[in-house]
C-alpha cells in the first residue's frame, strides 16, 4: 500500500505535484510504459510522410473532475523524478498544454499547435545564451519548414466547402500541410535533440463547437512519427461529438441515416484518432483510497484520511446508529473531494493539535 499526501498549505488547483502527492501513481507508470514502447518501437522516419503515417496518440479517459487535467501536467515531471537516469527519458520534448476551449471561433487548432512550438525553441534560443543552429543548413530548413507549413494553413483556410474545384484544392493543400507538417517537425525533434514531441491537448471534449475540428487536426496532420500527442476527455463525450457531426452532415445531404451506422462510424473513427492500445482509463477515487493509505499534510503536520473520515463521521452523525442513515459531507469526486478538505483546513489544524 502506497502513501499518498494531499498538503492542505496551498490552493486546491491542478499543479504540478510531487510524486509522493499523485493520485494516479499506477496510470503515470501505464503512461511511461506507452512512452518506452514508442521509444523502443520506433515507426522508421522516411522522407514521405505517406510510407510512414502512424497514430501515436495516448488518450487519457475519465469523467468530469476526476483528475484528468493534473494528471496530464505532472506526466512530464514524474518521468523526469522517478526515471532521471534513464536514457529513454531525455528523448522526449513536452509542450505546454494547449486548451481548445479558449481557441477563438476564426482560430485554426494546427495554427495553435504550430505557434506553440514556435514559442518553445524561441523562449529555448532566448534561454541558452550559448545556443546557435549547429549548422546553417539546420537554420535553413527549419525557417523554410516554417513557411512552407504556414503558406499550407494559410491555403486551407482560404479554400471554401463548396464541391468542384474547391473541393480538389482543399485536398491538395490538405497533403502538402500533412507533408510540410512532417518535415517541420524533423527539424523541430533535431534542434532539441529528442526523438519525440510530446503535445498535451485538455478538454477537446468541452469544446463542443470547435471539438470535431480538433479531432481532425490530430487524425490529419499529428500522424507524424515524431509526434505524440496525449489527449484528456470523456469518450462518451467525444461519441457525442462524432454522433451530432455526422447526424449533421448526413441530413444536410439528404440522405437517410440510421443510429446504429452513425454509432458504428463514430466507433470506427475514435478507433482510429484514439488507438485502444493506448488508452488509459483513470481511477475512481473511491478504489485509489481503498488501495492506497491518505495522509493530509497542514504545517508539518500529519493526519490520515481514515482517522478524519471516522472523526467527521462520528462529530456528524452524532446518536445515529443505523450506518445506511449516516451523512457523508463529501463526495468522491476528486476535485471536489480536494476541495472540501482545503476548505476545512483550519479546523482539520485544531483538530490535529487536539489529537
Amino acid at each position: 500500500m502506497d502513501n499518498i499526501k494531499i498538503k492542505l498549505d496551498g490552493i486546491a488547483t491542478a499543479k504540478r505535484f510531487e510524486t509522493d502527492e499523485l493520485f494516479q501513481r499506477r496510470k503515470f507508470e501505464e503512461i511511461v510504459n506507452i512512452l518506452r514502447y514508442h521509444y523502443n518501437n520506433k515507426t522508421e522516419k522516411k522522407q514521405d510522410i505517406t510510407e510512414c503515417r502512424t497514430h501515436n496518440t495516448i488518450f487519457i479517459d475519465g469523467n468530469r473532475g476526476v483528475g484528468k487535467t493534473a494528471f496530464m501536467i505532472n506526466i512530464e515531471n514524474y518521468i523526469k523524478t522517478e526515471y532521471k537516469n534513464d536514457e529513454f527519458s531525455k528523448k522526449f520534448k513536452f509542450f505546454k498544454p494547449i486548451d481548445p476551449t479558449l481557441l477563438e471561433n476564426n482560430e485554426y487548432f494546427f495554427s495553435i499547435v504550430i505557434a506553440r512550438i514556435v514559442e518553445e525553441i524561441n523562449s529555448y534560443i532566448y534561454n541558452n545564451l550559448n545556443f546557435k543552429f549547429r549548422e546553417e543548413k539546420r537554420e535553413r530548413e527549419y525557417f523554410e519548414a516554417l513557411d512552407n507549413i504556414s503558406k499550407a494553413i494559410g491555403a486551407i483556410k482560404t479554400v471554401s466547402d463548396e464541391i468542384g474545384i474547391d473541393e480538389i484544392a482543399s485536398y491538395s493543400s490538405s497533403i502538402k500541410l500533412e507533408q510540410y507538417a512532417h518535415e517541420f517537425f524533423k527539424t523541430v525533434t533535431e534542434i532539441f535533440g529528442v526523438d519525440f514531441l510530446v503535445f498535451l491537448i485538455d478538454d477537446v471534449d468541452m469544446a463542443f463547437n470547435v471539438g470535431f475540428d480538433v479531432l481532425e487536426v490530430i487524425r490529419k496532420y499529428l500522424t507524424s512519427p515524431y509526434i505524440i500527442p496525449i489527449v484528456t476527455g470523456d469518450y462518451e463525450l467525444y461519441k457525442k461529438i462524432l454522433e451530432y457531426k455526422f447526424k449533421k452532415n448526413f441530413n444536410e445531404n439528404n440522405k437517410n441515416h440510421e443510429d446504429d451506422k452513425i454509432e458504428e462510424l463514430s466507433f470506427q473513427y475514435l478507433q482510429k484518432v484514439f488507438p485502444s492500445e493506448f488508452r488509459i482509463e483513470l481511477d475512481e477515487l473511491r478504489k485509489i483510497l481503498n488501495e492506497n493509505n491518505l495522509i493530509f499534510e497542514i504545517d508539518d503536520k500529519n493526519i490520515t484520511f481514515k482517522k478524519l473520515l471516522k472523526f467527521e463521521k462520528y462529530t456528524l452523525n452524532w446518536g445515529i446508529k443505523r450506518e445506511e442513515e449516516k451523512y457523508c459531507p463529501f463526495t468522491y469526486n476528486p476535485r471536489l473531494f480536494v476541495k472540501y478538505f482545503f476548505r476545512k483546513k483550519e479546523i482539520i489544524k485544531k483538530f490535529i493539535d487536539i489529537i
